[in-house]
């Protein structure tokens, strides 16, 4: 049933609740939140939460939960998924396609969004051959093309340029309306959202919590920890002198009761001051025994990353590469590629999509120096993964390491009992990213070669990630364009161009 609205509310949510239907966690709980016409509303949490779940129950594409309450639209919807199927289709057939029909009346609305968003494709160019930056603008453009009212966005920067993520910033703060979304890019929400739906999981994932601020990003963040961190000052300080107050009180009741214990019968009248000063001692023992103090913060426990210690010497040189051409079948991607990495070097390489960073990186991989112990994280990680593995049982296998240690480790991850028994495909992407993380850190990696490790990750946990990588020891060369991981990981930071490697200004 749709609902008339003010002009300023475009969407609620009333008393939502979101239950999986096979595991039976509840995911959301009693959830109420009010889309306005100005929001962009940003859903952030912990992987696993679900954050993606929110999504698709606003558009109703749950079949795997249970959902009560209501979510009220009358709005035109706009859906980015995080994956697309594009099967076999040149540009203008995923457009233009209805029910296996070209509709050509919509090239005018498609001409028109394409100058809009500076999409200059060819209709004929096959969609599979389009770059990461150019696939996310067809998806945009697709949208568009349905004028949508609200647009609900989930990881929209994955896999993008710097200069693409700085398009897509722009793009939903320009949009005409509100903007739902969910990324992992600390940046593009601290630049662009100015109200978060912030999804936790207490109490070993066991009781769900939401909240729901009409702040920018950086605010809440900040705002949450002062919060935190007073309620946690003021529950330990009350803690504290009660319990210096119970030693004083216990020391007055020992006296007293070791007095009542051996005054002489013949001394009646010290003996009934004893008996009145025990019962207000008793009476004080039961205020005592009732004391309310304020709550210790529930909050959902940060992630802990260490990576082992190791040793590289200083300007031990690590590659030393020189590439004259770099190739993918016949076509050249790029020229004069030149690097010297020495340790403990932190490098990363930036670059538009499609000029070969992903490529060069598998290079890079058989030109380190023979003897050092490589962890290779790649963008497609999950392609090296059995998906149908027991979650501790692959990373056993894969690192050689015991039951014990390797659940010791998933824990501090926040793995939970059961979800390290789940197979690896009933886990969220981010869940995978971080058990394959684990497999790095437990193998006592040397060198680390990364490409993209934190486009999975949460903004809430992809700080600790970061200053981990900052704290390792060992040589770290990856591929990046989240501008909090250059910022604060790389020593230097190269953008691969088609005419080699320049050192990029930050």
């Amino acid at each position: 049933m749709l609902t008339h609205f003010s002009m300023e509310v475009i969407m609620q949510i009333k008393n939502v609740t979101i239950e999986h239907l096979y595991t039976h966690k509840t995911l959301v709980k009693d959830l109420d939140l009010v889309v306005n016409n100005d929001d962009k509303l940003a859903i952030i949490g912990e992987e696993g939460n679900g954050k993606s779940t929110i999504l698709k129950a606003i558009i109703n594409r749950v079949d795997y939960c249970k959902i009560t309450g209501t979510i009220q639209n009358s709005k035109r919807i706009g859906y980015l998924p995080q994956t697309f199927s594009y099967l076999d289709l040149s540009v203008e057939e995923y457009l233009l396609s209805n029910d296996g029909f070209i509709d050509y009346s919509k090239i005018p609305i498609v001409s028109k969004e394409m100058k809009r968003i500076s999409f200059d494709v060819s209709m004929e160019m096959q969609v599979n051959l389009l770059s990461g930056g150019e696939r996310i603008k067809l998806e945009i453009l697709k949208i568009l093309i349905t004028e949508p009212e609200i647009l609900l966005l989930d990881e929209p920067t994955n896999d993008l340029d710097l200069d693409t993520i700085e398009w897509m910033e722009n793009f939903i703060l320009d949009f005409n309306g509100p903007v739902v979304f969910i990324s992992h890019d600390e940046t593009l929400l601290e630049n662009v959202a100015n109200k978060i739906l912030h999804i936790e999981q207490l109490k070993k994932k066991n009781e769900p919590k939401h909240t729901v601020k009409k702040i920018d990003y950086a605010t809440y963040v900040e705002m949450r920890k002062a919060k935190i961190a007073h309620q946690m000052q003021v529950a330990q300080g009350e803690r504290r002198e009660h319990k210096k107050q119970l030693e004083t009180f216990r020391q007055v009741y020992s006296r007293v009761e070791h007095e009542q214990n051996v005054i002489s019968r013949q001394n009646p009248s010290g003996a009934r001051l004893l008996a009145k000063k025990m019962k207000t001692l008793k009476a004080q023992e039961k205020r005592f025994d009732e004391a309310e103090f304020t709550d210790i913060p529930v909050v959902e426990e940060a992630i802990d990353i260490e990576f082992q210690k190791v040793s590289i010497p200083s300007r031990k040189e690590i590659l030393s590469l020189n590439v004259s051409e770099l190739k993918v079948d016949n076509k050249i991607l790029a020229k004069n590629i030149e690097m010297v990495v020495t340790g403990p070097q932190k490098i990363v390489i930036v670059g538009r999509n499609g000029v070969g960073k992903t490529t060069l990186m598998k290079k890079i991989l058989t030109m380190i120096k023979d003897g050092l112990k490589i962890g290779y994280f790649p963008q497609d990680y999950k392609r090296e993964m059995d998906f149908d593995s027991i979650a501790h049982r692959w990373l056993c296998e894969e690192t050689k390491q015991k039951e014990d240690i390797v659940r010791q480790f998933m824990g501090s991850m926040r793995f939970t009992r059961e979800e390290s028994t789940k197979r690896i495909k009933e886990l969220s992407g981010g869940q995978i990213a971080k058990l394959y993380i684990l497999k790095l850190i437990l193998n006592g990696s040397e060198v680390l070669v990364l490409d993209e490790p934190t486009r999975n990750f949460s903004p809430l946990s992809n700080p600790i990630l970061r200053e981990a990588l900052v704290n390792y020891q060992g040589v770290i060369i990856a591929i990046s364009h989240d501008r909090k991981f250059i910022e604060e990981v790389a020593d230097v930071t190269y953008e691969l161009t088609e005419n080699g490697l320049i050192e990029y200004k930050k």
